[in-house]
């Protein structure tokens, strides 16, 4: 884990309060939320479908 121990919780309730933990009954982690951030950043830029593909591949 690259993250130092103090920096984890911080940013975890960061991401908690920014979707609030879930969305429905689907629970989101910190790593999911972010690759989900990247690729409408990346789509939103024109990135190659390819591209976009593969990051969604990391979220299953």
């Amino acid at each position: 884990n690259a993250h130092s121990p103090q920096k984890a919780p911080q940013s975890s309730s960061l991401l908690s309060g920014l979707l609030g933990g879930n969305l429905g009954d689907i629970k989101i982690d910190e790593e999911k939320a972010l690759i989900g951030l990247l690729i409408y950043i990346l789509y939103k830029q024109g990135a190659d479908i390819k591209l976009l593909l593969g990051l969604g591949y990391l979220l299953l």
